[in-house]
């Protein structure tokens, strides 16, 4: 989950909007520019969507382009060594 939510925006060109658990460890880096939603939370869940979908072109460019940022900030080298890191 963590990878799609991070490929989404850097494969989208369209200023797609990240919905993205909190609980999710892609959040720490993508809460800037995603939409945060506790994962059993189904109504907010139902309004998080709501929001992006029905989001502002400019906050939706601004968001997309924060995203972007957090995820070329760290690409899949920078990733793999910290995964490695953890477990050793």
């Amino acid at each position: 989950m963590n990878l799609v939510a991070k490929e989404g925006p850097l494969v989208n060109a369209r200023d797609g909007v990240v919905v993205l658990s909190t609980e999710a460890g892609a959040w720490d880096e993508l809460a800037q520019g995603a939409v945060g939603v506790h994962p059993y939370d189904v109504g907010g869940t139902g309004e998080a969507l709501h929001r992006a979908l029905t989001m502002a072109p400019d906050e939706r460019a601004e968001r997309h382009a924060l995203l972007r940022e957090a995820v070329l900030r760290q690409g899949p080298r920078e990733w793999l060594a910290g995964q490695l890191q953890m477990v050793g």
